[in-house]
């Protein structure tokens, strides 16, 4: 019981260390898509049946350090969806484990914290995860994920396909065993910028 307490607030202290460390709030992950939005035009390239492996977490230079923090890679691909936190707690799930009983200690919920969620929205959010891996479970995945062709931002971890849309829905399927997605490719297309010279 002693342990578990201080367990609890090692945890506790280590949010707390990571919201002053990083002082300001990440920004939502749509503000990063609208800035890409910005900056590049998605031309849909391709439609095809991918395998699992082939996919990787989306690269976000802002959020990484946040990331890289609670994923534990023994391969040096940070980014293989299949040791990401959503996965983790899905595999703990699938396994029978109380997610609820110790969700505070699990990786997807310590993600969340340093991506600036609360315990109440980090908690719904892997609500909805689990919700969508019965659903998938009990119905079987009819529909598609967006990935893009390359890593927008160019990175070490990661030379394929980077998720566009779609992580929740590709951890489902690594879990259930569903080798292979449907999938919506992307090009990233860098757009003309114009100076309106006066």
């Amino acid at each position: 019981m002693a342990n578990s307490f201080i367990e609890n607030l090692a945890f506790f202290f280590e949010d707390i260390y990571y919201d002053i460390k990083r002082k300001t709030p990440f920004k939502n992950r749509q503000y990063f898509l609208k800035d890409i939005d910005s900056k590049y035009d998605f031309v849909e390239i391709d439609r095809k049946t991918l395998s699992t492996s082939e996919i990787a977490a989306q690269y976000n230079p802002e959020r990484f350090k946040a990331y890289q923090s609670v994923v534990k890679c023994d391969n040096g691909n940070v980014l293989d969806m299949n040791i990401s936190p959503h996965c983790k707690l899905l595999k703990d799930y699938h396994k029978g484990i109380d997610v609820w009983l110790n969700f505070n200690k699990s990786s997807y919920y310590r993600l969340q914290k340093r991506f600036g969620k609360s315990r109440k929205s980090a908690k719904e959010k892997a609500k909805k995860l689990i919700a969508l891996f019965d659903d998938i479970k009990t119905n079987g995945f009819k529909g598609e994920i967006t990935v893009i062709d390359k890593p927008i931002i160019p990175n070490p971890y990661n030379q394929s396909y980077e998720i566009y849309e779609g992580h929740h829905r590709t951890a489902c399927c690594i879990v259930l065993g569903i080798n292979k997605i449907d999938a919506i490719i992307l090009k990233a297309e860098p757009k003309e910028i114009i100076l309106n010279a006066r």
